[in-house]
């Protein structure tokens, strides 16, 4: 689809958004393509145990409850057999693709995360590597650290789009970007119902919006809190490279998966 360049992906809260960025991340890593994941609001363990679920199709609340002790012989937690030996092939899974997908949060002593750090970890990994290809991801753009003092939001993400171009333009790797919706903008994703500044808009490549199919029965939070399994549109409506599409897929919360109808 000619996803590349710097990308916005923006949706309602609870709504998706991080799910299709690790599902993206699994499969450029999958391709042996290196992804510099930065996870600004959810903690390292909660991006790994998604991860892990979706690899190995055991439940989320399973694994944060139970897998620490999955393997002990004097464990009694519940973890049934099946799902310990699907856990198990699920670690494989992740240790396959450990070496191409590198997770930076707020809490795990990575430092400050800023441009000139964001530009050494594209290098290195494009070094490490040997490659041009680098999918970095940044969940979510408005806690990113900019570049500058700013004088007020707006400002802030003028700064924030401004170098995540140079950044792409100066390194080749394509930068997706996550951004909440405009709360006034709830029923209706277009391209001005990001959150933000007009320049987030005008300087992208790409703009996608993930939103259920019937968001009539109840806020998308609670909807995907209380059914594993739901729909989804991936609609781009925007896109420098090729036409505007929207995708339909099938989601299942429980395991962050996610499957594109052919």
């Amino acid at each position: 689809l000619g996803l590349s360049g710097v990308i916005v992906l923006g949706g309602k809260a609870g709504g998706g958004k991080t799910t299709l960025a690790l599902h993206l991340a699994k499969k450029v890593a999958e391709n042996k393509t290196p992804v510099l994941f930065y996870s600004l609001e959810m903690s390292r363990l909660a991006i790994l145990t998604k991860l892990l679920s979706s690899l190995s199709k055991v439940g989320y609340g399973d694994i944060l409850l139970r897998g620490k002790t999955a393997f002990e012989e004097s464990s009694s937690n519940g973890l049934s057999e099946e799902n310990k030996e699907a856990l198990k092939e699920g670690f494989m899974k992740l240790q396959d693709i450990a070496d191409y997908i590198t997770i930076k949060t707020r809490d795990y002593k990575d430092g400050e995360v800023t441009f000139d750090t964001l530009n050494a970890d594209i290098e290195y990994l494009k070094k490490k590597h040997s490659t041009e290809e680098v999918l970095v991801i940044v969940d979510h753009l408005q806690l990113f650290t900019p570049s500058r003092d700013t004088r007020d939001q707006i400002d802030k993400e003028q700064d924030l789009i401004n170098k995540f171009k140079e950044i792409n333009t100066n390194t080749n790797a394509s930068i997706l970007l996550i951004s909440q919706q405009n709360k006034a903008s709830y029923d209706k994703p277009s391209v001005t119902s990001i959150k933000g500044s007009v320049d987030i808009i005008y300087l992208a490549d790409v703009v996608m919006f993930v939103k259920r199919e019937e968001e009539d029965t109840g806020e998308v939070a609670k909807v995907f809190s209380e059914f594993s399994d739901t729909s989804m549109e991936l609609e781009i409506t925007k896109n420098r490279y090729n036409a505007p599409k929207t995708l339909k897929c099938s989601v299942n919360m429980q395991y962050s998966l996610i499957e594109f109808d052919s």
